[in-house]
């Protein structure tokens, strides 16, 4: 004789053999399987005489689950068991040749049960039960690509450098006429890989490649290992670039100002006659073309 037990959600099998059916050993049954899986809300059985017991309903109320009795003589009210027990008649009667020993066959009936996908979920009961496919020997021959997908992901993230608010860090610096590195202070994560810093007052948003520790020494000239994120604060390094335009700072203006008068065509003409207030003025409205092409 044999006790078999279905959870309704994931599917999940458990076949117990037993030498009698009463009362008092069901409730042993059961125990032991609670005391693995955690107390269900309800169960659902038979009205066999285990199950209509006193000793069985006490036990039952003691743990707080509720139990449903099917409809007496119609084995459709507990469908879930009986087309199970159907299932575990013909996997029985197919293997009764093999020979072997009852609870051989029975292991191995649960763990090929285990591991097919239900019809209806569609998924294996043990990724319904326990959130994971239970190893077998197909999974020896297939690779598992999932496995190696997560050791190279957890090999990546062990790689990746981590600031903490308030750290002072040294950022790669975008700004003309600044060094390569400034110094400045997190104060915000922004994601797994970018931190906003502030640097003289301006917010930055920076990746981990274009952060260095204060600690670690950072050439002047280096490279930075990726520059992929602009700075967030754009209309701060705009002011900064357009100071920057000025005739103390870029030599020869006026050659860049010729070169650059066959593509921006100026609505006003210079001309040998022109005085020097209006040279001036073209002079500056072609210096902010240039900031209009720089950004």
């Amino acid at each position: 004789m044999f006790l078999l037990v279905v959870d309704a959600h994931s599917k999940w099998p458990e076949v117990i053999p037993m030498r009698s059916t009463t009362a008092a050993n069901t409730i042993r049954v059961l125990r032991c399987l609670f005391s693995r899986y955690g107390l269900p809300h309800e169960v659902v059985s038979d009205n066999g005489p285990q199950f209509v017991a006193e000793d069985f309903a006490v036990f039952l109320k003691k743990n707080g689950i509720k139990h449903i009795k099917s409809a007496v003589k119609h084995p459709a009210s507990n469908g879930e068991v009986e087309r199970f027990v159907q299932t575990f008649k013909k996997a029985m009667k197919k293997a009764k040749p093999d020979g072997g020993d009852v609870h051989l066959k029975l292991a191995r009936f649960l763990l090929s049960y285990r591991t097919t996908p239900h019809v209806v979920i569609q998924e294996t009961p043990s990724k319904m039960f326990m959130g994971r496919d239970l190893r077998t020997r197909l999974s020896q021959v297939r690779p598992d690509l999932g496995l190696k997908l997560q050791q190279k992901r957890a090999l990546k993230k062990d790689r990746v450098r981590s600031f903490e608010v308030g750290e002072r860090v040294r950022v790669l610096d975008f700004r003309i006429h600044s060094e390569r590195w400034s110094e400045g202070m997190v104060t915000r994560v922004l994601g797994p890989v970018t931190y906003q810093v502030v640097v003289d007052g301006i917010r930055w948003k920076r990746h981990v490649d274009q952060i260095r520790r204060m600690s670690q020494c950072v050439d002047s000239r280096a490279e930075p290992l990726r520059q992929t994120v602009p700075n967030t604060d754009i209309y701060n390094d705009r002011d900064t670039i357009t100071r920057a335009l000025t005739d103390e700072d870029i030599p020869n203006t006026h050659t860049h100002l010729i070169h650059l008068r066959k593509y921006l065509r100026p609505k006003t003409k210079v001309t040998q006659n022109n005085s020097n207030t209006q040279s001036k003025t073209s002079v500056v409205q072609n210096v902010t073309s240039v900031n209009q092409i720089v950004f």
